[in-house]
């Protein structure tokens, strides 16, 4: 009986102990699995009385890992799906982990912070360095609730100013390592604008209000003192409120040429127009304005220039700027050539005007161009000049689908050029006669006879 007690004993050990080996493996194979984060299958119902719910155990276990390896899946394909989708966009995107790493940066982003290279990897210190872009930074990670700001960031030479927002993103990274997203959108361009306009509202308020002191003063004394003013004092008043009103006139309307040519290039008329004749028809003009014996107007125009597609009223006012601005600003010259060339690629025609006066100084020289800019603030409302003249013939030249560009130097006269497409546009019917250009003539009054502009012989090229 004992031994039969004994045996029974040693049979339930040797269960027991298979079954806690069993239950041993299981065990280190659920860890293994959810380690592993894959899903864990029983070959067989465990099967022991009293242990059952290990069954229901291993199943609940393997859709926990089904669950998290589905959520790990959506969150791995989460980030490519969003650079994918970000890639396109126009403003330029940073998302960045907690140690202000970039983990994705899309196409805009790279070419506006690095000029077309990668900036994943990149510590955002080394993208942007702005102290209060990285102050805008730790406030977003830290929760607080920001809106847009503007920020401005000094790369090299160029000052770029951003409008940045910025949000955490749920849902991405894990639990040590949170993403956040940038927004930047450069508003350079409008800051420039703005500042432009600025400065334009600024000019215009200047220029407007010399001429108006002058009539304001001299008209408040002819009404108050009427009576008492000599008629010659009178009419020394008169005439300077008449130079004022004429000078504000002459504003007026180069601000209104201005807002004209700026509405866009659909206001042109352009037509087929004998270029050379119609420059040279328009130097003539400036005939009674020579010092005889001192002063002449040389044109020379290639004998290949004949009809050019432009506004004819236009590119008349552009060369009309350039001339009288060669008499108003070149001091004593002897000497305005007005001149066009067809160049080699016989689609652009080359005109200039240039003189051989005083010169324009180089710090002066690339600012020419801009609105009321001038080289001798003095000397120019002396002489009547508005500060517009060379900004009007840019924006004509422009557009006409041209470049402009001025040389100069100090004592060696100024020489300003730009070019013209000579092509015709197709359809545009011409007339059937041969055009007959003067190619070569000199506009020089002699001192016992100021008549009409001498014609001088061709000499082709």
């Amino acid at each position: 009986m004992l031994i039969a007690l004994v045996i029974i004993l040693g049979l339930l050990l040797a269960v027991l102990a298979y079954r806690y080996s069993k239950l041993n493996r299981l065990i280190s194979d659920l860890n293994h699995s959810i380690a592993q984060k894959k899903p864990f299958l029983l070959e067989k119902p465990f099967g022991i009385r009293g242990l059952g719910p290990i069954d229901e155990l291993c199943r609940s276990i393997r859709q926990l890992i089904e669950v998290d390896s589905h959520f790990s899946k959506l969150s791995g394909d989460t980030l490519p799906q969003l650079e994918a989708a970000l890639e396109n966009m126009q403003e330029s995107v940073l998302i960045v982990d907690t140690a202000n790493f970039v983990v994705m940066a899309n196409e805009a982003a790279r070419q506006l912070l690095s000029e077309g290279k990668g900036l994943q990897g990149k510590r955002l210190e080394q993208v942007l360095r702005s102290a209060k872009f990285l102050d805008y930074v730790n406030s977003v990670k830290s929760g607080a609730i920001m809106g847009r700001q503007e920020i401005e960031v000094n790369r090299g030479t160029e000052l770029t100013w951003f409008e940045v927002s910025g949000s955490p993103i749920a849902g991405l990274g894990d639990q040590n390592d949170e993403l956040t997203i940038f927004v930047l959108h450069d508003i350079s361009r409008l800051k420039h604008l703005e500042k432009l306009r600025k400065e334009f509202v600024a000019n215009v308020s200047h220029e407007l209000k010399t001429p108006l002191t002058v009539i304001k003063g001299y008209s408040e004394t002819l009404v108050e003192d009427h009576h008492e003013l000599p008629v010659k004092a009178r009419q020394r008043f008169l005439v300077k409120i008449l130079k004022s009103v004429q000078r504000l006139h002459l504003l007026i309307e180069d601000l209104l040429t201005l807002s004209r040519l700026e509405s866009g290039p659909d206001k042109l008329k352009r037509m087929p127009h004998l270029l050379p004749n119609l420059v040279g028809d328009l130097a003539e003009n400036f005939e009674s304005r020579l010092e005889p014996g001192l002063q002449s107007i040389e044109l020379e125009f290639d004998p290949r220039i004949t009809y050019v597609h432009v506004d004819g009223v236009r590119i008349s006012q552009a060369f009309e700027n350039l001339i009288d601005n060669a008499f108003r600003y070149a001091g004593d010259f002897t000497l305005v050539r007005v001149g066009m060339q067809l160049l080699d690629d016989q689609k652009r025609i080359l005109c200039f005007v240039e003189d051989d006066g005083l010169g324009i100084p180089a710090k002066d020289l690339p600012h020419i161009f801009e609105r009321f800019y001038r080289v001798d603030k003095g000397r120019s409302r002396e002489r009547g000049g508005t500060g517009l003249g060379l900004s009007i013939v840019k924006h004509i030249i422009l557009l006409h689908g041209g470049e402009i560009m001025a040389q100069s130097e100090a004592g060696q006269g100024t020489r300003i050029e730009f070019t013209l497409p000579a092509e015709l546009p197709d359809g545009v019917e011409l007339p059937s006669t041969p055009p007959k250009v003067n190619v070569q003539r000199r506009i020089s009054p002699s001192p016992a006879r100021i008549g009409p502009a001498e014609d001088l012989p061709a000499t082709g090229d």
